[in-house]
């Protein structure tokens, strides 16, 4: 009969066992904790990434001290005209540039609508023409001074541009690129002139944005590409005195340019405001949808009201072949300002 075979363990040995156990335990253990707080740096890391991703793009390059942005801007206080490619109404003639502030409408002379900066954009070429009806609002005289900002693609060698309010000795304010050169320029009610000649220099065949800023209290006339105060400093005068006011439209004319996101302000922006301008890039200035009311009863409830609404979302309208009607365009559905933009006969 065999004997039952029988395995004694130590105390002694099983002690180390227990020993070599635990070590082993600990040295796991420390292991698994490295791996979870890399786990979450890669997280973090990761999300931080997919969150800042957005707000600078490869196309979106650091100019000067600027970091381009993808997310719209609030405009800055003091806008008293906008115009851009957006709002056309096209079927009279000439077609009309709707002013986003409902102020100032402006006529397209064989003006061209194109893909601009932010959305839809101006071309003019050949001497193409857009005008804007002079009224008290484009003089610009306030106490504080103004600013005239834009987005301009320079397309031709020796390209002009010209922006301005009046003409020859009646000029109020102007705005002249050639060869890439930025002259500005007010005239106060003597006459006077304040002439400013940038040293910077508009590259062709990009965007690049185009400020000029006149303080009227310093009496000091700057201007400003991509962002940056021109290199050749601001210029003034001490006996310049209120700008010239006239009655004439606010012109523009080129003969390779693309022009966008035109607007005047009835003060001088801070370096700031046209900085931030700048870095929001092709997002822009942020803006509430235009809706267009026609005068007609669309909905058949036989009463023309702000209920009727035809042609909501569109932003280029054609009135050609609607009949004879009055367009407005207003901020918004039953309140806020209105323009009447043409009345077909």
């Amino acid at each position: 009969m065999k004997k039952r075979g029988r395995v004694r363990v130590s105390s002694t040995s099983g002690d180390k066992v227990s020993k070599v156990l635990t070590q082993g335990q600990k040295e796991g253990r420390q292991d698994f904790v490295k791996l979870a707080v890399s786990l979450v740096i890669l997280v973090t890391l990761v999300g931080a990434l997919y969150f800042l991703a957005p707000l600078v793009s490869q196309e979106e390059a650091v100019v000067g001290l600027a970091i381009r942005q993808d997310a719209c801007i609030d405009a800055p206080s003091g806008i008293v005209g906008w115009w851009n490619g957006e709002y056309i109404i096209q079927g009279l003639s000439p077609k009309f540039a709707v002013d986003k502030t409902l102020r100032n409408n402006g006529f397209l002379d064989e003006v061209t609508i194109t893909e601009g900066k932010v959305g839809n954009a101006f071309e003019l070429t050949s001497g193409d023409t857009f005008d804007i009806t002079g009224n008290s609002v484009l003089d610009l005289n306030g106490a504080q001074g103004f600013t005239i900002e834009m987005w301009v693609k320079p397309n031709l060698d020796n390209t002009f541009v010209t922006l301005s309010k009046g003409a020859l000795t009646l000029v109020s304010y102007n705005l002249f690129i050639s060869d890439g050169q930025i002259t500005s320029r007010v005239q106060d009610t003597n006459q006077q002139f304040i002439i400013k000649e940038s040293s910077d220099i508009v590259p062709m065949n990009v965007f690049s944005h185009v400020a000029l800023v006149y303080n009227a209290e310093s009496k000091i006339l700057q201007t400003y590409l991509n962002g940056v105060a021109d290199s050749s400093g601001p210029v003034g005068s001490g006996e310049f005195s209120s700008i010239r006011i006239n009655d004439l439209p606010l012109m523009i004319r080129s003969d390779g340019v693309i022009l966008d996101e035109l607007s005047l302000y009835n003060r001088p922006l801070l370096f700031e405001e046209i900085q931030s301008i700048f870095n929001a890039g092709s997002a822009g200035k942020c803006t509430q949808e235009l809706e267009c009311h026609d005068g007609i009863d669309n909905d058949g409830d036989r009463q023309v009201d702000c209920q009727d609404v035809d042609c909501q979302g569109q932003k280029v309208v054609d009135v050609s072949s609607r009949g004879e009607y009055q367009v407005t365009l207003r901020s918004d559905e039953c309140e806020g300002s209105t323009t009447t933009i043409g009345e077909l006969v």
